[in-house]
């Protein structure tokens, strides 16, 4: 079916090359909305893959299916949205074996196609490498997104202020459901880039749980576990766990327990823009 629709669309030129209507229909109404709208310059972008049980889509490639969350056979879709009304500006069928990081790229080039210099592009961890935010900072655009992973500058970054600096009145932001989360911001290098607005949130709910799960897994491992269940609670202590000589093979590290607790309900939000508020990168 996305086949045929994109076949009644697109038309193949003497040159041999595709002209692809649908863009050319995408672009015209993106321009239309954008003229009579006072939206930011702001977009979001993601992919996804569907899984297809057919065998003539030319999308349809051997990639992760998150129904399954295993290996399959699945199309591409990439979408950039606008911020606030969430307009299409750009879809997009994408090879199934795609992965996000590597999408960002041609939709950068196909969004300059349309006209669209300078925005914001909001993204999930998948995209956010140092060698996107080079990409992006590069073509004139700024990039909002969450910090994926620990390195000990990441690490330094979110324990930079203790519960008491951070949960303070000043720094407290609404969530959508109806809970509050704490942000503070400061300009640092991140990524290559000399000057980042780097965002500390602290979501105490998160932190509780977070902790209390660890703890119940170091209480059981004081206990007598079966020999079975010795592994998931290693597995499940992830870093703090460290081998050790002994009947269990391994013991918790007291040091690494303590910096994951400082860690607790944190993470770290990002912007290229370093003027942007904590709130403001938060919100978004």
């Amino acid at each position: 079916m996305l086949d045929t629709a994109l076949g009644r669309l697109s038309r193949l030129l003497p040159t041999r090359d595709w002209d692809h209507r649908g863009f050319d229909l995408q672009r015209a109404l993106t321009r239309s909305w954008r003229n009579g709208s006072r939206e930011p310059a702001t977009c979001y972008y993601d992919i996804t893959k569907q899984a297809y049980c057919g065998t003539e889509c030319p999308w349809a490639e051997v990639g992760h299916d998150p129904a399954i969350g295993a290996i399959g056979s699945v199309v591409g879709f990439g979408m950039v949205v606008s911020r606030d009304h969430h307009h299409p500006v750009l879809c997009r069928p994408l090879p199934g074996s795609l992965s996000d990081s590597v999408s960002l790229a041609t939709t950068l080039e196909m969004l300059r196609g349309f006209g669209l210099g300078s925005i914001t592009l909001v993204v999930d961890r998948g995209i956010v490498s140092r060698e996107n935010v080079t990409r992006l900072v590069g073509a004139g655009h700024h990039l909002l997104g969450m910090v994926r992973g620990w390195t000990e500058e990441t690490r330094g970054y979110a324990t930079r202020w203790t519960e008491e600096g951070l949960e303070r009145p000043e720094h407290v932001v609404a969530r959508s459901h109806g809970n509050a989360a704490y942000a503070r911001g400061f300009t640092a290098p991140l990524f290559g880039q000399p000057k980042v607005r780097v965002v500390v949130v602290s979501d105490a709910r998160r932190r509780v749980e977070e902790r209390q799960s660890r703890d119940l897994l170091v209480q059981e491992l004081t206990g007598h576990p079966p020999r079975g269940r010795l592994g998931e609670i290693r597995h499940e202590l992830g870093r703090v766990a460290v081998p050790s000589v002994g009947r269990r093979g391994f013991r918790v590290d007291p040091v690494t327990l303590g910096r994951e607790r400082k860690l607790d309900g944190r993470f770290l939000l990002f912007h290229t823009d370093p003027t942007v508020p904590a709130a403001e990168v938060f919100r978004t």
